[in-house]
């Protein structure tokens, strides 16, 4: 039974969340099976006490070396932003 808070981007809880501290990088080696990637990127809220605008995040998705998503700068007053690529 995990005791970790679910994650939660302006008060909507995303309970199938990957947080990550800052500077991080995730990946995924996807081969021939996909061609479609649903995600959602946001800044949690429990870092919005930090830093004048509670914490800012750039969220980007590369393949096959290229930058195919690029959210530019995301603050903690920001939405989750739903994308499709």
């Amino acid at each position: 039974m995990s005791t970790a808070t679910p994650i939660s981007v302006l008060g909507r809880v995303h309970p199938t969340a990957t947080g990550v501290a800052s500077l991080s990088m995730i990946r995924c080696y996807l081969g021939d099976w996909c061609t479609r990637l649903t995600t959602t990127v946001g800044i949690d809220d429990a870092v919005r006490n930090v830093g004048p605008e509670g914490g800012t995040a750039a969220f980007q998705v590369l393949g096959d070396g290229k930058v195919l998503f690029d959210s530019g700068s995301s603050t903690a007053t920001d939405p989750a932003r739903p994308t499709s690529i």
